[in-house]
């Protein structure tokens, strides 16, 4: 039974007002199409003619009656289509109505979805866990539709490069704490955007992200979310006090927090953590799904403009794993990647490098972009990928310019969106597990000058 609405226009009068109106008039069709979708008309033969719409526009023909028609008695040739394509134009009368049938319909649907959840959530056949998870997903797929993607005029864009100084807005800009390696990015990180830290087991993935956190920290104008799969809590909490201190990590663990400044640190994390500006969640679950949960839950809550994952490859999405897992990696990726974009949030992830590296030992062991696992989507998705390099990693003692390599590590850009790429020489200190900037060379230092010419240089 067809039930009618608040406005007392039937589900029936929208759906077919909304097609009548698509069909007779073509040039509004590209202007709706992001805000509908197939599964949106409760009605099967409207369901099918806006299908058809689809169709033809994807094709780029002229919405017609009779490539209608055609399409629809190949789809079925059994339903009267004639009748109702007749019945459907006849209320192309109430085109200035088309915005409010569009957000009727998507209403409407919302409304369906979410009584269904209520009824599954009643549904005690099931067990709890599959309630939770269907929830779970249908919740991600309403909160996908009610959020408006507008199309944005090229001239209001122009406008706010004007306001910001550049096309970069400032304020979504996220310093490194390293100078030289902010300059190789133009300025830093940016928000609604997801960057990759490609490293070997060990060589320091998690220690760097834990360096940039505890940059941003200090500053206390972005909140942090550090989602975590095998750093737990007290190991968090020793990394980020060694960072900064530069104390020894193994010292810490085996004496604990005993001298002033490590005490002075973390009284002034505990402040940090009660203002938000750090928030940390040690996973208990590889689960895509209740990262994402947590995710949305914290940002709901208390607000949050950068989230680090400490391991890519821990994620699974649910899929059985007879799926290949390069396809579910970039279901993960493109999920993050939207979470990004509908949160204006900053994403930074670790990820593994396969074995690849190890096997080119005989002439360099710098990892490329290929190196990364499962990279294809990788490559593809993120914005930004930084694979972190350690000779000493290797028993490397020199760089190939003969310098020592002691204490100092790389990091290859190997993709910036719209960015240079290029390689950047930081320092580590390894008993701390600290990145840092290394002090830059003042190159007038490389040269003697003759007693005859120094007043030249006075």
């Amino acid at each position: 039974m067809i039930t009618n609405t608040k406005n007392n226009y039937s589900v029936e009068i929208i759906e077919h007002s909304i097609l009548g109106i698509l069909i007779q008039n073509g040039s509004l069709f590209s202007e709706h199409v992001l805000r509908l979708r197939p599964e949106f008309f409760s009605i099967r033969e409207t369901q099918m003619v806006y299908k058809v719409l689809l169709q033809l526009n994807r094709e780029n023909l002229l919405i017609d009656t009779h490539l209608i028609f055609h399409f629809l008695n190949t789809m079925d040739n059994e339903t009267d289509w004639k009748r109702i394509i007749t019945k459907i134009s006849v209320l192309e009368n109430l085109k200035e109505k088309l915005p409010y049938f569009v957000r009727q319909l998507r209403e409407n649907y919302m409304n369906e979805k979410l009584a269904q959840l209520a009824m599954n959530a009643c549904d005690t056949k099931q067990v709890p866990e599959d309630r939770i998870q269907q929830g779970i997903d249908l919740l991600y797929e309403l909160k996908d539709l009610s959020l408006q993607r507008e199309e944005v005029l090229l001239g209001k864009l122009m406008q706010d490069f004007l306001q910001t100084g550049g096309i970069i807005d400032k304020r979504y800009l996220l310093t490194t704490g390293m100078k030289s390696l902010d300059a190789m990015l133009d300025g830093g990180f940016e928000q609604g955007q997801m960057a990759i830290i490609g490293g070997r087991p060990g060589m320091g993935k998690t220690a760097l992200m834990t360096s940039f956190c505890n940059h941003w920290i200090k500053q206390k104008n972005k909140k942090v979310l550090f989602l975590s799969f095998h750093t737990n809590p007290k190991n968090f909490i020793q990394l980020l006090v060694a960072n900064e201190t530069g104390l020894a990590f193994k010292t810490l663990n085996d004496e604990g927090f005993k001298s002033d400044p490590e005490k002075a640190y973390l009284e002034e994390l505990v402040r940090t953590e009660k203002e938000n500006y750090l928030q940390y969640n040690y996973l208990r679950s590889n689960s895509i799904q209740e990262l994402l949960a947590i995710l949305y839950t914290k940002h709901g809550k208390h607000g949050v403009d950068i989230v680090v994952i400490d391991n890519l490859q821990q994620l699974d999405n649910g899929i059985a794993a007879t799926t290949n897992r390069h396809q579910g990696l970039g279901q993960i990726l493109k999920q993050l990647r939207q979470a990004a974009k509908d949160l204006n949030l900053f994403i930074l992830m670790g990820s593994d490098l396969n074995r690849n590296v190890e096997r080119r030992f005989s002439y360099s062991c710098r990892p490329q972009l290929a190196d990364l696992k499962d990279s294809g989507f990788i490559e593809e998705i993120a914005d930004k990928v930084l694979l972190l390099y350690r000779p000493d990693y290797y028993q490397l003692t020199e760089w190939e310019d003969g310098s020592p390599t002691q204490n100092e590590a790389e990091l290859i850009i190997a993709k910036n969106t719209l960015g240079a790429l290029g390689t950047v020489k930081i320092g580590y200190n390894a008993s701390s597990l600290n990145f840092y900037e290394l002090a830059s060379q003042d190159l007038y230092r490389s040269f003697a000058i003759p007693e005859s010419r120094q007043n030249e240089f006075d």
